[in-house]
């Protein structure tokens, strides 16, 4: 965590807001899930489409929300300069179309081929599919973190933060502490997870 109480109280801060975000995000896509009916591919793209605006929008979101934070949180540990954040590029089109393609359509199909009633295929399916758009809106924070730390002289690298809504193997990876260096800044993350990521200073 922050060297500084102050930078300890932002990074709790973002990483509430951030869940805040996740939480409206999925509000908002288990609404549009509806437009789907559940049982034709040739319906989905009517979820699809503004799903995946949502998702590219709200990801812009994140990462807008990380940029203030790490302007806040360099002050906080006093690292001195005033370097340019990096904002990370919202996922493309077809990216996103093919995670939701991969969880909501895929899901309820194999559902409904293992005898699941199209209520209980499509329910189990809009799990799935939250799990990916929730990750895909949360990256907009980290990947912003993890560039503007490897374009950051004053910065070590990051570090994982864990904490409520984060699983167990992330929380094991975030007690561990281990700084990552540009060198090895790729955030992974995964469905269902609420890891985000912290800048550490020298």
């Amino acid at each position: 965590m922050a060297r500084s109480e102050a930078g300890r109280l932002l990074t709790i801060q973002h990483r509430q807001r951030q869940l805040q975000l996740r939480a409206a995000t999925l509000r908002t896509f288990t609404q549009l899930w509806g437009l789907w009916d559940g049982q034709t591919i040739r319906t989905f793209p009517r979820f699809a489409e503004p799903a995946t605006t949502l998702v590219q929008d709200r990801f812009g979101t994140s990462a807008g929300l990380a940029v203030g934070y790490y302007q806040a949180l360099r002050l906080a540990e006093t690292a001195g300069g005033s370097p340019t954040p990096r904002v990370a590029d919202p996922p493309e089109t077809d990216r996103v179309i093919g995670s939701l393609r991969a969880t909501a359509l895929a899901s309820t199909l194999r559902g409904l081929r293992s005898g699941f009633s199209p209520q209980a295929a499509k329910q189990n399916a809009l799990v799935a599919a939250m799990g990916s758009a929730g990750r895909m809106v949360m990256r907009g924070a980290a990947e912003s973190l993890v560039l503007t730390s490897a374009a950051d002289p004053r910065a070590r690298g990051w570090q994982r933060v864990a904490g409520s809504g984060a699983c167990d193997f992330c929380e094991m990876l975030a007690g561990r502490g281990p700084v990552y260096s540009e060198d090895t800044a790729d955030f992974q993350s995964h469905d269902h997870c609420a890891c985000s990521a912290e800048v550490v200073f020298n």
